[in-house]
């Protein structure tokens, strides 16, 4: 398939949507989606396409400018609901997100830069604008941001790209798949995860620039988090797993993610006005 969407001097957001049936709380879903739009269309740079890739089925907020629906026809994720461990759950995730995400990328031009963005978090509005006057033409990383478990809150969240998704921008060509990779499931489960998307040890290395602040809301602890149930599965790795060296203990080890719980925060005017816009409610 072609280029037939997305900028090349700009950024191109993915939303990948899960079926209805496997939302939990609706309503929670739907809240956090309008968040989320707010979020993107606060960006003080506008050089950016968001794509929503989601069920034909799925009820959507109404879409601001620049924003696109892209309807996929999978099924509920019967295969997340029966699995029987953490490794199952994962891959299930991860094939139902990379497919709908690579839905999108495919359409997209190969130098383009995307990012997979989880419905649930938020951006900071300066994320666009600064990526772009950046200069820097491989990936970026937001390592540094805030979790927030409950409206009233945000914690202070060090290495956030370590267990967020909404965290690693990149070219279209760095995903095997738009590099002739053939190997359906290896390359939809890359295009579901943002660490394996960052830890893939190519020749030559790949380097990736830090965004220089806090730059997305990692939303926790709610019903509708595939983080929360995947926890809840026997931690046994199963499943097709990644074929090229991983990063060493000692490199794995100065990124872990860490929440400082002992400081939280309050949601702020300014931090209001960072995420989303003034005056709205995370309630």
């Amino acid at each position: 398939m072609g280029a037939e969407l997305g900028l090349t001097d700009g950024i191109n957001f993915i939303v990948p949507i899960r079926h209805p049936a496997d939302v939990q709380n609706p309503e929670a879903q739907q809240r956090f989606l309008a968040q989320l739009f707010l979020s993107i269309r606060a960006q003080t740079d506008t050089a950016y396409r968001c794509y929503i890739a989601c069920s034909p089925e799925q009820q959507l907020p109404d879409l601001p400018e620049r924003f696109a629906r892209v309807d996929i026809d999978l099924p509920p994720n019967h295969a997340l609901a029966e699995s029987e461990s953490r490794g199952d759950a994962l891959l299930a995730v991860h094939l139902d997100k990379g497919t709908r995400v690579g839905t999108v990328a495919a359409q997209l031009p190969r130098d383009a830069l995307m990012m997979s963005v989880d419905e649930d978090d938020l951006i900071h509005r300066d994320l666009v604008a600064d990526i772009r006057s950046s200069g820097w033409t491989g990936g970026h990383i937001i390592d540094k941001g805030y979790a927030m478990p409950d409206p009233q809150r945000i914690f202070p969240l060090e290495n956030l790209h370590q267990i967020c998704g909404t965290s690693v921008i990149v070219p279209v060509h760095y995903y095997s798949r738009f590099r002739g990779d053939t190997d359906q499931i290896f390359t939809t489960r890359e295009l579901g995860s943002h660490k394996w998307i960052y830890e893939d040890r190519v020749d030559p290395p790949r380097h990736y620039r830090r965004i220089p602040f806090r730059a997305a809301i990692y939303r926790t602890s709610h019903k509708n988090s595939t983080q929360r149930f995947v926890k809840t599965r026997p931690q046994i790795q199963t499943g097709p797993l990644r074929r090229r060296p991983q990063p060493k203990i000692k490199e794995r080890k100065a990124e872990v993610p860490f929440i400082d719980r002992d400081h939280p925060l309050p949601l702020t005017q300014a931090v209001r006005e960072d995420f989303f816009g003034a005056g709205q409610s995370l309630v």
